[in-house]
């Protein structure tokens, strides 16, 4: 298959823009990279400040919750009350009495005022709270059991010998709390012994008030505690990425995200800030925007003076080009010599041209002649010579006599090869066959060749009884058989399959040819198929190859091409050792 190449001022273009784009590219790589080490830089300082403003809010609430935590279990009141709740023999009175002190410790306006939620249980169920507790609760409310097996850090704060324990944000931190509460628990304790459970709470909505702040800026916060335990953490924080089996680990963030942290010695708070890395770049990107537009103006600039000067550089050589397609075999004497202006280099090459038709003028004319006269001297001396009666009597006496000698393969030599004269040279004004016809020429000729080439040779025939009657121009498949033998076949081939096989699909008629010889080289496959495609195109016969198979196959694609129009096509399969097959399709009439 011919292969297309682009025009001279194509690639002159392209080779232009090329080098005008190198440049630029460079340029916008320059800027960009110092805006994304600037937006880095700011970025990373961002967080730095965010991380400490945030640390400072929640470090505050926190000193506030563990101030309140302190003052209540440091008050004489409230360890008595608590104690004499753990009493085994009080009385109704008595149990009154100590939660009423309970009660206004807990409940002062201080603490009922205050965003903080105050609780206090015991063992035996007493519970004290600083939310609605004039309405539910009195010494006679006790816990339910099921209340307080739902709590999971009594083990922990009890193991902290009355140490405060900031709990991670959960649900039901506290009995007979609803919602999500971050809570600082602890113990409390008598000297040798726990008298009950202290708890200080706050609602999320002022933790995530903190958190804000870091959203804000686009950045996620992490709380995590001294032990490596998550207090908090905003919902878009990539906890997955960082937290395997409760272990956290903040180095895998940090591939893809900025961080900036801030720790609290007093309470062990560590305050994470991560920036994702593609906000960073989209920024940058963004940026850089007015020198994209800059360098798209300046390209189009460019792309403007590249068209006019390619077009003044290679007009002359466009020029060139449409004279020399003007041009064809029967326009040669009618072509007059335009005047042509241009660089001298190009006038050059039009003057050589110019010269070159004249000599192809003559050359062909030349050519036509001797052929005319040669094909005219031909057919007087075929017409002159050839008497079809006498060679079919000759070649019948040869056979008889070689049946007279016993040598039967004489015989059907002779037969098959009187066959075949009579069906090559016989009368038919018509000029076409039937498929039947050529299939039993075929079959004849065949025949004749494995007498020839014997066990080297074999041969499957077939056709479909719908397709017999087609008529199609004669000697059609003879070319194509004959090709094996002409150009495929060779010494080093212990034996060649041959397959010929007609058959109907859908609204046409297949015809194969097609064998596993030695096939061609690629080259001369696409020389062949180059050379058939030019003969149909322009209705005539190439025949410049070596060798009568090659113009045979032209000739009747050719032929079949003018017989059937645009009803026919064809398509050649073939490669050096991989067999050569060929399919003739003829639409249906």
């Amino acid at each position: 298959m011919k292969q297309k190449h682009s025009s001279f001022r194509h690639q002159l273009i392209i080779s232009y823009l090329m080098i005008s784009m190198i440049p630029i590219m460079l340029i916008l790589s320059v800027v960009f990279i110092k805006m994304h080490k600037s937006e880095q830089a700011a970025v990373s300082q961002r967080l730095a400040s965010g991380a400490d403003l945030i640390a400072a809010h929640f470090n505050s609430l926190l000193d506030n919750m563990s101030f309140i935590s302190i003052n209540l279990i440091s008050s004489p009141q409230v360890l008595s009350a608590a104690k004499g709740l753990g009493y085994e023999n009080n009385t109704l009175l008595k149990e009154q009495e100590f939660y009423s002190r309970l009660k206004k410790e807990f409940c002062s306006y201080a603490i009922v005022s205050s965003p903080y939620r105050v609780t206090f249980f015991n063992g035996k169920g007493y519970y004290i709270t600083s939310r609605n507790y004039n309405m539910e609760y009195t010494s006679r409310f006790r816990l339910p059991e099921e209340e307080i097996e739902k709590i999971n850090w009594l083990e922990e704060v009890e193991g902290n010998y009355g140490q405060s324990v900031l709990l991670p944000v959960q649900e039901n931190a506290m009995p007979l709390s609803n919602g999500r509460f971050l809570t600082l628990a602890r113990a409390v304790r008598d000297p040798g012994k726990n008298i009950g459970y202290l708890g200080v709470a706050v609602d999320m909505e002022q933790v995530d008030n903190i958190l804000s702040i870091g959203t804000q800026m686009g950045a996620e916060v992490l709380f995590l505690s001294e032990e490596g335990v998550a207090v908090c953490y905003t919902e878009g924080f990539p906890a997955e990425k960082c937290c395997k089996d409760g272990v956290w680990n903040l180095d895998e963030i940090r591939k893809s995200y900025f961080i900036a942290s801030n720790y609290h010695e007093g309470n062990g708070i560590m305050t994470v800030l991560v920036y994702p890395q593609w906000k960073v770049i989209k920024e940058g990107l963004e940026e850089i925007w007015v020198f994209v537009v800059e360098a798209l103006l300046f390209l189009i600039l460019t792309v403007i003076v590249i068209f006019r000067y390619s077009n003044k550089l290679t007009s002359p050589l466009q020029r060139l080009t449409r004279q020399m397609q003007e041009i064809t075999i029967d326009s040669l004497d009618n072509h007059k010599e335009k005047e042509f202006h241009g660089y001298e280099e190009v006038e050059f090459l039009y003057t050589g041209y110019a010269k070159m038709q004249e000599r192809l003028n003559v050359m062909i004319h030349n050519e036509i002649t001797s052929q005319t006269l040669l094909m005219q001297e031909r057919l007087n001396f075929l017409q002159s010579q050839i008497n079809p009666h006498f060679l079919y009597n000759t070649l019948n006496v040869i056979g008889i006599m070689g049946m007279e000698n016993e040598n039967r393969r004489v015989y059907d030599a002779c037969f098959k090869l009187s066959s075949l004269l009579r069906y090559s040279l016989g009368d038919n004004r018509k000029g076409t066959a039937t498929i039947r016809q050529e299939i039993d020429n075929t079959t004849s000729y065949l025949e004749l060749m494995k007498l020839r080439y014997e066990h080297r040779l074999d041969y499957e025939i077939s056709c479909e009884e719908e397709m017999a009657g087609l008529e199609v121009p004669r000697l059609i498949l003879q070319p194509f058989v004959e090709n094996v033998f002409e150009h495929v076949y060779s010494l080093e081939h212990r034996k060649v399959l041959v397959t010929v096989k007609g058959y109907c699909e859908g609204n046409s008629y297949r015809l194969i040819i097609g064998d596993d010889g030695q096939g061609m080289k690629g080259a001369d496959a696409d020389r062949l198929m180059e050379e058939i495609g030019n003969s149909c195109r322009n209705r005539n016969l190439g025949g410049n190859g070596n060798g009568t198979g090659k113009i045979g196959i032209q000739n009747t694609m050719l032929r079949l091409t003018l017989y059937f129009k645009e009803r026919f096509s064809y398509k050649i399969e073939t490669a050096e050792g991989e067999g050569f097959l060929v399919q003739l399709s003829f639409e249906k009439g």
